[in-house]
C-alpha cells in the first residue's frame, strides 16, 4: 500500500526557505512506475499534538503570528530569505499538519494491511518545546502515541536511516519504555557537531549507529548489527517483537544528494538498494510504515521509487 495525499505537496521555497527538496518531482517520477491514487485522510486534532508537544510551543505554532517560529529556529533563519517567500508561515503549518496525519493514517494502515508507504513524513528533528531542522512537530511520536492513547498498539520500534540523526526522536522518547529507537547517522556533521555536548541533539536513541566518513562500506553490516541489538534490547523489555514499526527512510546518504550537510555518507545507489532489502527482510511479518524522511537535489527520487519498486511484494 502506497498512501499519497495530492494536497501534502509544498515547496520550501514559497515560504522564503531555500531548500533544495524535490517533492512534485519525486512524486512524478513513483506515478510514472504506479497508479497513485488520491486519499483523504482526517486531519489531527490539538490533543494529537499536546501528546508530544508542549502548551506553549503549540500556542505559537497554531496562533496568529507563527514566524515567530522561522526567527527563533537556526536552520530556518540560516536558510530564510523573506523577499523569496511568496505565500504565508501559517499556510506551510496547515500543510504541516496533514502531512502529520498523513503519518496517523500510515500507521493505521500497516496494522491493518501489515505494511505501508506514506509518501511524506519524517519530521524527525522536532523536540517538545521548539522547532528544529526544518521539522516543527514530530509526526512519527505524534502518531504513535495516539495509537497507544487509543490502545491499538502497546510497543513499538521507530528505525531511522536519514542521513541526520534522529535527534528529536531520541529527546521525545527517551524515557519512553514502549517505543525503542534506532539511528543509523553521519558519525560527525549536523546536528551533533552544531551543538555543545549537553544540547537535546546528544540524547541517545536505544541504539545509536554512528558511521564516520569515508567508511560507506560498513554500513550495512552495521545497520544489521544494530537491528539484531535492538531486537535483544526489546526482548529483554518484555517485547520481542513489537505491535508496529515507523521507518524514516532518509533517501539523503545517497552518494548524489545534494545537500552540504550530508555529505560526510556517501552510499552507492546498489548499497541504499541493499538497505532496502536488510529493513524489509529483518522486519517481516511485523506491521511497518515507512515515511519518507530526508532526500535533497534531483536524484533523491531514484531512491524512493526504487524502495516503492521492491517493497511491492509485501503491498
Amino acid at each position: 500500500m502506497i498512501l499519497y495525499n495530492k494536497n501534502v505537496s509544498f515547496d520550501f521555497l514559497d515560504y522564503g526557505i531555500q531548500i533544495p527538496l524535490y517533492y512534485d518531482d519525486w512524486i512524478s517520477h513513483i506515478q510514472e512506475k504506479f497508479p497513485l491514487k488520491h486519499r483523504e485522510f482526517p486531519l489531527i486534532n490539538r490533543e494529537d499534538l499536546e501528546r508530544v508537544h508542549s502548551k506553549d510551543y503549540l500556542d505559537i505554532l497554531l496562533g496568529q503570528n507563527p514566524e515567530i517560529i522561522i526567527e527563533t529556529t537556526h536552520e530556518f533563519t540560516k536558510y530564510y530569505d523573506k523577499s523569496l517567500q511568496t505565500k504565508p508561515f501559517s499556510h506551510l503549518i496547515q500543510k504541516t499538519l496533514l502531512e502529520a496525519s498523513g503519518t496517523y493514517e500510515a500507521s493505521l494502515m500497516a496494522l491493518q494491511k501489515g505494511f505501508c508507504f506514506y509518501l511524506g513524513g519524517g519530521m524527525h528533528h522536532s523536540y517538545k518545546e521548539e522547532a528544529h531542522g526544518f521539522c516543527v512537530i514530530h509526526d512519527v511520536v505524534i502518531a504513535l502515541q495516539k495509537l497507544i492513547a487509543l490502545q491499538k498498539i502497546k510497543t513499538a520500534w521507530i528505525i531511522d536511516t536519514d542521513v541526520h540523526k534522529g535527534d528529536g526522536t531520541a529527546y521525545l522518547t527517551f524515557k519512553d519504555e514502549n517505543i525503542l529507537t534506532l539511528s543509523i547517522h553521519m558519525e560527525k556533521g549536523w546536528p551533533l557537531d552544531s551543538y555543545p555536548l549537553d544540547h537535546k541533539c546528544w540524547t541517545p536513541s536505544t541504539v545509536d549507529i554512528p558511521i564516520p566518513q569515508y567508511e560507506e562500506n560498513s554500513y550495512l553490516n552495521k545497520l544489521q548489527e544494530g537491528l539484531q541489538k535492538l531486537q535483544k534490547i526489546s526482548t529483554q523489555k518484555g517485547f520481542r517483537r513489537p505491535d508496529i514499526v515507523m521507518i524514516v527512510l532518509g533517501a539523503d546518504p545517497y552518494e548524489k544528494d545534494t545537500l552540504l550537510s550530508s555529505q560526510l555518507l556517501n552510499l552507492s545507489f546498489e548499497q541504499m538498494c541493499q538497505r532496502h532489502q536488510i529493513l524489509l527482510s529483518f522486519l517481516k511479518n511485523i506491521p511497518q510504515a515507512y515515511v519518507l524522511g530526508g532526500g535533497y537535489g534531483p536524484h533523491s527520487h531514484e531512491i524512493f521509487t526504487e524502495f516503492a519498486i521492491s517493497s511491492t511484494p509485501y503491498w
